[in-house]
This record gives C-alpha cells, structure tokens and sequence, in this order.
C-alpha cells in the first residue's frame, strides 16, 4: 500500500511542476502577445513610409529623365549614386 501511495505521490508532485511552468509559459506568451501588438503599429508605418520613399525615388527619377532636355539624366544618375556611395559605411 506504501508503494502505490509513493507512486501517486511522485505523479501528483509532477502534475503540479507541470502546471506551473505551463502557467508561467502562459504569462510569457500573454506578455509576448500585449508587446507585439505595441509594436505592430509602428512596423506598418515603417513599411507604409519605405514603400513612399521608394516610389518617391522612383518618381523622381522618371521627372528627371523627362525633365532632361540636355542629355543631363545619367549624369545625375551617376552623381547620385557617388553620394549613396559615399555615405553608405564601409
């Protein structure tokens, strides 16, 4: 009768680790949860103000190129590209 009594006891002792790492995996994933939807807005208008910049620069260069009447388009281009270059680090 003590066997099974030890026996019970080791498997409730373990139930009870059980659900308490699960309930501190709950906090975890609860905190998670409230973090990230903190942070959602500001990644959408991240990407909302990239994808601007890129048809900004799209745009610009498409004005440039009709703008230029003297042949000055790859020019610019090419001075543009130096100041990327430049301030990009190495």
């Amino acid at each position: 009768m003590m066997r099974a009594d030890d026996s019970r006891a080791v498997v409730h002792r373990w139930l009870d680790e059980m659900s308490e790492r699960l309930s501190h995996v709950e906090g975890e994933v609860e905190a998670t949860k409230k973090s990230v939807d903190q942070i959602q807005p500001v990644a959408d208008d991240m990407v909302k103000l990239r994808t601007q910049a890129v048809g900004a620069g799209t745009v610009g260069r498409w004005l440039i190129r009709i703008g230029d009447r003297g042949g000055n388009a790859r020019e610019l281009d090419r001075c543009r590209l130096h100041l990327v270059d430049r301030a990009s680090p190495h």
